[in-house]
């Protein structure tokens, strides 16, 4: 009886040590992961950040080069056909960048949308984990290994 009572707790203290390694080694895996996962996203965030400001003043920097080249045109207007189409060539790569510009800030706004997706599963898993621990806490007190 003793020597059973001595490999139940060695066993025991075996499972103890192999719980807390496992518990561990997950926590250890799950913030590494999610730490790179962060890195990634603010890397991926800032690089899309810094394209949208690039554009946003190439943009900028277009629609003054249009707005002088209007000007210009409206004062030589009866002067010359060839500014006419140039405003009107103008006015259509205008709309094209405006277009652009739509189109890189509905990507940015569904990015943001999918890393808070990704962030809310992360947060999910994370409760998940606690609960699991939770009931193997109550599962090894009532079987008396805690």
């Amino acid at each position: 009886v003793s020597d059973l009572e001595s490999r139940l707790r060695n066993a025991s203290s075996i499972a103890d040590s192999t719980k807390q390694a496992e518990i561990a080694r997950l926590t250890s895996e799950f913030e590494a992961k999610f730490s790179q996962m962060q890195r990634k996203h603010e890397t991926e965030t800032s690089e899309l950040a810094q394209k949208t400001l690039a554009n946003v003043a190439r943009v900028e920097q277009q629609a003054k080069t249009y707005a002088a080249e209007l000007k210009s045109a409206k004062e030589q207007i009866a002067k010359s056909a060839i500014v006419a189409t140039n405003l009107e060539n103008s006015q259509r790569e205008l709309t094209k960048v405006r277009e652009k510009l739509g189109a890189t800030e509905k990507k940015l706004a569904d990015f943001l949308e999918l890393y808070g997706e990704e962030r809310k599963v992360l947060e999910d898993s994370r409760k998940i984990a606690d609960q699991l621990d939770k009931i193997k806490r109550r599962y090894a007190t009532s079987m008396e290994f805690d």
